[in-house]
């Protein structure tokens, strides 16, 4: 076998990489201790750096040709309204409403200005409409101008009643047809019983278009016999006859 020089170089630096590395780190530490610059060891430092001048200049030369050259900052001139000083703003302030030079001018030049500047009927610190004083104090529920029943459809398209007495609700809604369920057999669901639309549309939650099933396994199986078989069959129609029969309906 032939010797090859690189291979044998790679396996000699894989080896010594970590020693060669500590000996450059102590030689760069010395001379940064002594002052020079750590990058051409000949300058002294600058300014309590550890590079010198001219090399600080070197490597902002070179950054600004790989970036492509570095854009002027523009800066709009204003006149502050308190002190009446002259200071300059990026476009990007300018556009935010920095109107004054400092913190302490544009706390007194705020101080006459009104704070809330939306289309509210409110002032901000005025609290003249709280309580009684609100015109639409004590309008809730069917009271308020804008009560659209208490019905609203989610995005999974089920129907939401407002039931706020109810034990199980959420945020004072509850499932329609869940609600409708109860109502009929006169006791609370369980967590584990699903309620079933027989014409699978969610929105029609009259009783005969329900059904009650023990757990989501059983619901399952219900909709996988459907999809297998593509129709009802003479159990599953014995099955919908049948479901009010324990509740004595």
């Amino acid at each position: 076998m032939a010797f090859n020089k690189n291979e044998y170089r790679r396996e000699w630096y894989k080896t010594n990489r970590f020693r060669i590395g500590l000996i450059i780190k102590l030689r760069r530490q010395k001379k940064t201790e002594s002052g020079l610059c750590n990058i051409c060891f000949k300058n002294p430092q600058y300014e309590n750096l550890k590079s010198c001048l001219d090399c600080r200049i070197k490597m902002r030369k070179k950054y600004i040709q790989k970036v492509g050259g570095l854009q002027e900052r523009i800066k709009i001139k204003k006149v502050c309204p308190t002190c009446k000083n002259i200071f300059f703003v990026s476009p990007s302030s300018n556009r935010g409403g920095n109107q004054c030079c400092c913190f302490e001018c544009s706390k007194i030049w705020k101080k006459g200005k009104r704070l809330n500047t939306g289309r509210t009927h409110f002032k901000k610190g005025v609290s003249n409409n709280i309580g009684e004083n609100n015109p639409m104090y004590g309008h809730r529920l069917d009271k308020h101008p804008q009560w659209k029943g208490g019905k609203t459809i989610t995005k999974y398209g089920y129907v939401w009643i407002q039931c706020p007495i109810h034990p199980n609700n959420n945020h004072g809604y509850v499932w329609e047809h869940r609600l409708i369920v109860e109502k009929f057999i006169g006791r609370l669901l369980t967590r584990e019983e699903v309620v079933h639309h027989l014409n699978e549309d969610k929105q029609d939650n009259r009783i005969e278009n329900l059904m009650i099933f023990p757990n989501s396994k059983t619901h399952m199986a219900w909709h996988t016999k459907l999809r297998q078989y593509g129709y009802l069959t003479n159990p599953m129609k014995r099955q919908i006859e049948n479901r009010w029969k324990e509740y004595g309906k």
